[in-house]
């Protein structure tokens, strides 16, 4: 399964978009209550390409792996990223 393209509303700091403040998917805004943990992943194919990582909590208590893929400057949620007790993807609540 691909991982989806996805709008991501950052904190914009000193090196510009630094932190996560809300996802916006299908039309859905979703406020980022925290960021979990961060990391920065090199590219597995040959090419090239990092992708900087953030498992983030909604203010609805649920949780998912989101990534910058920082060649193509695309934000990307993961569906295989995340842990058992994590959403993989962005629930509704319809």
């Amino acid at each position: 399964m691909d991982d989806e393209s996805i709008q991501v509303q950052c904190y914009a700091g000193a090196r510009g978009a630094e932190t996560p403040r809300a996802v916006v998917q299908g039309g859905r805004h979703r406020a980022v209550a925290r960021v979990i943990e961060r990391w920065i992943e090199e590219a597995r194919d040959p090419r090239g390409g990092r992708r900087q990582w953030f498992r983030v909590e909604f203010e609805d208590g649920e949780a998912a792996a989101i990534y910058l893929d920082l060649a193509l400057d695309m934000w990307f949620l993961s569906r295989r990223g995340a842990t058992s007790s994590e959403a993989a993807q962005i629930p509704s609540t319809t």
